[in-house]
C-alpha cells in the first residue's frame, strides 16, 4: 500500500511538470518588455509562437539588472536593435505570471 501512495505522488508531480520550449528567430515585434516597480528587475521577451506556459507568447527572467540577467539584457537590446535572431531556451516553468522561465539565451 505503501507503494501505491509513493507512485500516486510521483504521477500527481509529474502532471503539472511542462515541456521547455525553444525558439530560434527574431524577438517579436512586440518587443522586450522591461517591468517597473518589480523586485528584482524583470524583463519579458516577446516571440511569434506559443511556449510551454499556457499559450503565452512571451519568455522571462528576473535580476535583468545585475550579473547573468544584466548580460541578457543587454544582448537582447542588440540583438532587437540590429535585427539579429537569437535562441531562447525555456525552463518549461511557468512564473506567477504564468510566463515561461528563461533557462539560457544563445546570439546567432
Amino acid at each position: 500500500m505503501k507503494r501505491g501512495a509513493c507512485l500516486a505522488s510521483a504521477l500527481a508531480l509529474l502532471g503539472g511538470t511542462a515541456h521547455a520550449s525553444q525558439f530560434t528567430g527574431l524577438i517579436d515585434p512586440a518587443g522586450i518588455r522591461f517591468s517597473t516597480g518589480t523586485s528584482p528587475a524583470r524583463v519579458s521577451v516577446a516571440v511569434p509562437m506559443v511556449t510551454a506556459c499556457g499559450g503565452q507568447r512571451y519568455y522571462a527572467y528576473e535580476n535583468a539588472d545585475s550579473g547573468l540577467g544584466g548580460l541578457w539584457t543587454e544582448a537582447l537590446i542588440q540583438a532587437r536593435v540590429h535585427g539579429r535572431p537569437v535562441m531562447i531556451v525555456g525552463t518549461g516553468t511557468c512564473d506567477n505570471f504564468g510566463i515561461e522561465k528563461i533557462s539560457h539565451i544563445d546570439l546567432r
